[in-house]
Parts: C-alpha cells; structure tokens; sequence
C-alpha cells in the first residue's frame, strides 16, 4: 500500500469499472441459465436477454447501473407487462449474481422497490358449441393444412398437454397398452411425469401413421412438426372459426375446466395436467393411474361428441366414440 491506496483493491476496482452488462449477461447465460434452468425455460431467458436487455443496458459497466435506468427499461415494455415482469425477474437475478461474483459491490440491488405490472389473468376456454365450430373447421381445412397439424390440434384438446409436449412426442413415448404418454424430463415443464390417457386418445393414436419416430410431423416425416407450424396454422384456424382471442394454450385450458366439471378433486386435475413432477413407482403409477384415466375418459368423451357434433343430428351429438384422425395422404 502505497499513499494510502490499497493497489489489489484499486485493481478490482477497475475490473469492476470494465465488467460491461453484456459481460454479465454472457456469464449469467453461460454458468447460471445453462446449468441449472430446464431447455425451455433456458431459451425463453435467452430470448429476454438478448431482445430486451442487451440493447439497453449493454454497454454500461455493471457498476453503474442504476435503479432509474431498470425502471425505465420496466416502463418502456409496459405494452406488454408478463414481458416486462419476467425481465424485471431476469435482472435481478443477474445484478444478485454480480454482487456474488464482485462486479458490483454489496448494496440494494437495482431491481429492488421498482413495483410489477399486474397482468391480466385469461380464463378462456371453448365452450361446447365453440368446439362444434372448431370440429367443423377443421375438417374443411384438412386438404389446406397439413394433416399433422389438424391432427396436434386434435391432440391437444384430448390430452390438455403443452404444446411442446405434444408437437416433441416420440412414437417411443407413447404406451397404448397401459394408456399413458411418457412426458420425459427435458420437455415437460413441471418435469418429468406419466400422463393417463383415455379411450378416445388411444383410439385415435392407433389411427394415425406411423411414418418414423415423430407422432406429429410435417411435409418430412423424418422431422417433428414445429411449435412455429403449428401457432400459424392455428391463426389461420381460429380465424375461420372465429375464435380470434382463443389461443392454442386455451385448448389446455379447456381440458382443465372440463375435467373440473366432472367434479373431480384438484388432486386429479393437477395430475390431469401435469402442474406438478410425480415421484413414479410401479405400485404408485398403477394406483393413481386408474382414477386420472377415468377422468381423461369423461373429458375426452366430451370433447369428441362436441367436435363431431352437427346441426339438427342428435345422434351425432349422443356419439361418443368417432374416428377423429387426420390421414396423411
């Protein structure tokens, strides 16, 4: 130490004055989001940084950064609040990760005291006459789409899967015999899990081609249908049905409501959709299993009659086990 200045703490200070955000947010993707965030949710992350973060902030040293300059970046995505939230989350993890790692000293994070958006919670589902319409549409619209496509569409309102759940399912996947989908680790959101499948679903499974590994696939069977192919198609199918606010996770939703319906408990819908990992064991899957595939039943006969259902044909309406497959030509 030399003229009362400390020249290890100097040096650190520099590397600090030199620590950019965008060296921060390579660091934060790199060790923090890779290693420890599931695929999916890892990309969304990604995708907050390098859209909404990096452009504004990137030059600044770390240390600079200010609560002014987060809550502006908050205010300017206001359009689009569960955005700006989840960025607002985004970086204060990664300015809690700078204090850890020295590029900032130990004081209030910046993200701190900067007040959420309230967003707006949807509970939309389709109604039965809604479905009627969708069924209807997407029968017209089976020569212009492609067969998987109508067929994912079909598939999501059977089972309330996700939509990568769904468009990622390898034939590998799915046990007819027992009648479940097996959702692996790295594409079910709440991990790993057994999805109960009921009669229709396995019925209409049976139907479909097998053309390689992929349930679901585009012109190549050898590639799986793409969560891109299937929202454009749903824009251009919801607009003919007039569904214009439904979105494809509504069809989700839909499941979820109607399995409420039937008066199961909200242990069985929870399992229904799979909002929580399950520790499986063989005597555990074949004890929970029976009771969430009599569910799946009731909810998927309901869905299907309503599909299928036409105008001024009550024994359309009463039908409960109708081929609902796409063919692909």
């Amino acid at each position: 130490m030399s003229n009362g200045i400390d020249p290890a703490a100097e040096e650190k200070a520099q590397r600090a004055q030199a620590y950019t955000v965008l060296d921060l947010c390579k660091r934060y993707l790199e060790e923090h989001v890779d290693v420890k965030n599931r695929t999916s949710t890892a990309k969304g992350f990604r995708r907050l940084v390098d859209k909404h973060v990096k452009p504004v902030l990137g030059e600044l040293a770390v240390s600079a950064v200010t609560r002014a300059d987060i809550s502006k970046l908050h205010h300017d995505m206001r359009a689009t609040p569960r955005q700006a939230n989840q960025t607002l989350a985004v970086m204060s993890k990664m300015f809690h990760l700078a204090e850890v790692w020295g590029f900032r000293p130990d004081e209030p994070n910046p993200c701190r005291k900067i007040e959420r958006y309230k967003e707006a919670k949807r509970e939309r589902f389709l109604s039965e006459g809604e479905l009627a319409t969708l069924g209807a549409v997407l029968s017209e619209r089976e020569p212009t789409e492609l067969p998987g496509v109508i067929n994912g569409i079909r598939l999501l309102l059977l089972t309330g899967c996700r939509l990568g759940e769904v468009v990622g399912l390898r034939w590998d996947e799915v046990d007819l015999t027992a009648g479940a989908l097996i959702i692996p680790e790295e594409k079910g959101k709440a991990g790993a899990r057994v999805h109960p499948i009921g009669a229709q679903t396995i019925a209409f499974l049976n139907e479909l081609p097998r053309a390689g590994e992929w349930v679901l696939f585009g012109r190549d069977p050898k590639e799986s249908l793409s969560k891109n192919t299937m929202e454009n198609a749903w824009r251009r199918i919801r607009e003919k049905a007039k569904l214009d606010d439904m979105r494809l996770h509504d069809l989700r939703h839909t499941v979820g409501t109607y399995a409420g319906q039937t008066g199961a408990n909200a242990f069985l819908v929870r399992d229904k959709l799979g909002h929580k990992t399950l520790a499986m064991t063989s005597r555990y899957v074949n004890r929970d299993a029976d009771p969430l595939r009599t569910l799946s039943d009731k909810v998927e006969n309901r869905i299907t009659a309503a599909l299928n259902s036409q105008k001024g044909n009550p024994k359309a309406e009463e039908s409960n086990v109708i081929s609902l497959t796409t063919r692909h030509a």
